[in-house]
């Protein structure tokens, strides 16, 4: 099993700029084996012995994907076992929010990369296959992308935008409020945060905050009403690493005091590549749902090589930067 989880994520690391077709084809392959082995041995016995599989299940998935790949120093904030704590909550929940969006390539007029929308899309699609209501939510720039991902050929999820900051007023706080009225779950992936002086920064320390919607208020308010709050990032620089701020700063990251976000959640998922993150996120939900009887199909757990091949080459049509 063990072996297996390590030949389809190593075969990962071309998947996001579509690099080698075949080999992610292979690693699909290899995940929706692992979906299929994990379902049927979550699902089979009792006596609790399920829950110790899905324990085990997790943290290997976990190491994996915090394997620092990018040699960007992540291994300075991983927690350890935040995986099977993620992937029980969502599961639990009735309503989720899932938060994406990088405008990264701040000199083009569609600046998001493909990083982020992927993997939540695949959470999305578990919460769905639970019959949790789900929606994405991102920026206006960011829009358009984001809304390319979300809608496939056998799917389709909700996707709403917010303005950049300095364009808000009572409609988008009152848009907060209704969301936070609803919801049970927080999620972000590959979502930018604020650093500590208020502002959004690259990897680089280049400023994007002109394009970005504070959307960071969900999670401090859904923190305040104790709705939990989930963060998956790769570089210190995302919504919920907060959380870790500290061991950001004294780690290897470039620019770390600058750009580490401020924003804390409850869990935080640390991994190479933040859509990894998301289709362990999945994974685990998946899993998760399996131990309750409440799921045996597959495709909760993850999507098909061609649907994800399909889903990233409409986010470059739609204008998503690859490099």
């Amino acid at each position: 099993m063990l072996r297996l989880l390590i030949q389809f994520l190593s075969l990962s690391l071309s998947c996001a700029k579509l690099r080698s077709t075949s080999k992610f084809k292979s690693f699909f392959n290899l995940l929706s084996a692992m979906a299929t082995y994990s379902m049927d041995k979550m699902k089979t016995r009792g006596g609790g012995r399920e829950i110790d599989r899905y324990r085990r299940f997790c943290r290997k998935c976990e190491r994996r994907v915090q394997r620092d790949e990018g040699g960007r120093g992540i291994s300075d904030f991983v927690i350890n076992s935040e995986l099977e704590k993620i992937g029980k909550a969502v599961a639990q929940a009735k309503n989720v929010a899932i938060l994406t969006g990088f405008p990264c390539n701040i000199d083009h007029d569609i600046p998001q990369e493909t990083d982020g929308p992927p993997g939540a899309v695949a959470i999305a699609r578990a919460c769905q296959a639970l019959g949790i209501q789900v929606s994405i939510y991102t920026d206006d720039v960011n829009y358009a992308v984001v809304q390319a991902a979300a809608k496939g050929e056998n799917y389709s999820i909700d996707v709403q935008s917010f303005p950049p900051a300095i364009k808000w007023g009572s409609i988008e706080e009152k848009r907060i409020r209704d969301i936070l009225a609803t919801v049970d779950h927080v999620i972000s992936i590959e979502r930018s945060g604020p650093g500590i002086d208020g502002r959004y920064y690259t990897m680089e320390a280049r400023d994007m905050t002109p394009l970005l919607a504070p959307l960071e208020r969900l999670v401090e308010e859904a923190r305040r009403e104790s709705i939990l709050t989930t963060g998956i990032g790769d570089g210190g620089n995302e919504i919920g690493m907060g959380k870790v701020r500290e061991q950001i700063i004294n780690s290897n990251v470039k620019f770390a005091e600058k750009i580490a976000c401020r924003i804390p959640t409850d869990f935080l998922l640390t991994c190479s590549v933040s859509n990894w993150g998301g289709y362990a996120v999945a994974l685990a939900i998946g899993a998760a749902g399996a131990i309750e009887g409440r799921n045996s199909n597959r495709m909760a757990m993850v999507p098909t090589p061609e649907e994800e091949i399909e889903l990233i080459k409409r986010m470059v049509q739609a204008g998503a930067r690859t490099q």
